[in-house]
């Protein structure tokens, strides 16, 4: 909605099957029809890069990543790794696998470094936020989402407020496991500590009734009130 309130058209459900030009892109085939079109731009997702681990016989994970311990030290001696092609622990839930985030390279690059010079540092793992901005909204998630665990029962409540700021939390078995916020996104700390600490839905309430009720952002952010939707989860 945000993005179709400035003009930009956004069509779902369909499939690229051709993109179509002479000696330039002049438009789309979908399984809709065709779109015309100046240029395509391609986002298909990440993988990682590791053709030079597996000439160095540097062992793989189930997801295709580098093999680390917590000291970033793969299972061939004398080399480590880090970075978008190694797999870590998610803090929140546990699960190995790819953390492919700018922040959690970064770190991980300081304990790989360090410790091949000689030294004893460990990365305890990935914590897995993104935060972006929509024209003048900023979008945030952190942890799971409802379709990732959806499968184990995991399920989602929103809560919007009046001016469109909006706020998804992700539940299971009475635990705060996930969340994404549209609008101001000031309190997404408060939001990481509840999901580090396997916090439940009644620290959430304790955060929604906290902050300072005579700032903007506390007047506009969609915690405010949640508690009252939250009141028919928590046993």
């Amino acid at each position: 909605a945000m993005l179709e309130q400035r003009g930009i058209r956004v069509l779902t459900g369909e499939r690229v099957l051709e993109i179509q030009g002479r000696d330039r892109v002049e438009g789309v085939k979908t399984t809709a029809g065709f779109l015309e079109a100046d240029g395509v731009i391609l986002v298909l997702g990440m993988r990682p890069e590791v053709r030079i681990a597996g000439q160095a016989s540097v062992g793989l994970g189930a997801s295709g990543g580098i093999r680390v311990d917590g000291s970033m030290a793969t299972d061939t001696e004398g080399i480590w790794s880090c970075g978008d092609c190694v797999e870590s622990r998610d803090l929140i839930n546990g699960r190995i696998g790819l953390q492919m985030l700018w922040a959690n390279a970064v770190q991980q690059g300081r304990v790989a470094g360090a410790n091949a010079a000689g030294g004893k540092r460990s990365f305890p793992g990935s914590l897995n936020v993104t935060t972006v901005r929509i024209a003048e909204r900023a979008v945030a998630s952190v942890g799971a989402t409802a379709s990732d665990l959806e499968a184990q029962g995991a399920s989602l409540f929103l809560n919007k407020d009046v001016v469109g700021n909006a706020i998804g939390i992700v539940l299971m078995d009475g635990r705060v496991i996930g969340a994404q916020a549209v609008g101001p996104i000031e309190r997404v700390g408060g939001l990481i500590r509840i999901l580090l600490q396997g916090g439940s839905l009644g620290d959430l309430a304790g955060e929604a009734r906290g902050g300072s009720p005579g700032t903007r952002a506390a007047r506009l952010w969609p915690l405010r009130g949640l508690e009252r939707g939250l009141s028919r989860f928590i046993r």
